[in-house]
């Protein structure tokens, strides 16, 4: 996952991951568009008036830092005002803060990256749920368990176990037989998926974690980093092997055909005179 601080709220809107390409898109200043409905504009006359009683939407642009790309990313939401206390040397004073809250933001940044390793099904559940984080995190939720199912299908684990009954369940207790250490983590994605589904109820911070566990997940059993490593290794050590066994061979056949040595010749006499 990025170095992005995700969360339901944001007092200044922080970059986030493109859509489009491995850039940001940070927040346009000048895009920014901040309106009080009519109803809470005359409410203000009112002797019960408090800030907490303020309705305003924004809408804004976030703008890929990359030229070569230009990403726009648009977003909307409302204004969470909640008050704040700051504490000086002398004195704690009190101020009404204005916090964005996003309710849609198109095309989504990924929350975390989208492997090509993953099945195309799989790869547009986790593009949908990215947009549903901000729009419904109990839908968000279902998705990712949507993903799951999707996944076990990639995975090649059958929809129907013999001798158990049908459902997600008894296929991650498929997968644990031979992957123990990520049927824990898919049943996990399972329940929270469920409460999406049942419940209605998610919290953001929660389907965050839920994005973070299926990058655990789908870097160690679709992207198997350590398989490619081990295998890397092989071939590497298969090539130098061959290629020091050829120059052995090489090097014995040069021997052996090397022109031999010319023989000694007798010391030469010479002639002398009667």
């Amino acid at each position: 996952m990025w170095s992005v601080s995700w969360g339901a709220k944001y007092y200044r809107l922080t970059e986030f991951p493109c859509p489009s390409c491995k850039s940001t898109v940070a927040f346009e200043k000048e895009s920014l568009v901040k309106r009080e409905n009519l109803r809470s504009r005359n409410a203000h006359s009112s002797e019960d008036w408090t800030p907490y009683d303020v309705d305003i939407r924004f809408s804004c642009m976030l703008v890929c830092k990359n030229p070569r790309c230009g990403e726009i990313v648009a977003v909307s939401g409302y204004i969470d005002v909640q008050e704040e206390l700051f504490y000086g040397e002398d004195e704690t004073t009190m101020e009404f803060m204005e916090y964005f809250r996003p309710l849609s933001m198109y095309p989504a940044p990924p929350v975390i990256p989208v492997s090509p390793n993953l099945s195309r099904r799989c790869q547009g559940d986790l593009r949908t749920a990215f947009s549903l984080l901000w729009v419904d995190t109990a839908a968000c939720a279902n998705r990712q368990r949507v993903m799951v199912e999707h996944m076990l299908d990639q995975l090649q684990i059958p929809r129907r176990i013999a001798g158990k009954p049908p459902g997600l369940n008894s296929r991650i207790e498929k997968l644990s037989e031979e992957h123990p250490r990520y049927g824990g983590i898919l049943d996990a994605l399972k329940e929270v998926g469920n409460a999406g589904s049942h419940d209605g109820a998610v919290s953001f911070d929660d389907v965050v974690q839920c994005f973070k566990l299926i990058e655990h997940v789908v870097t160690a059993l679709i992207d198997k980093p350590d398989e490619k490593a081990e295998q890397a290794a092989l071939e590497l050590k298969e090539r130098y092997r061959r290629k020091r066994s050829s120059d052995k061979i090489k090097e014995n056949q040069g021997g052996q055909n090397a022109p031999d040595s010319p023989a000694s010749s007798p010391p030469s006499v010479s002639s002398g005179g009667d």
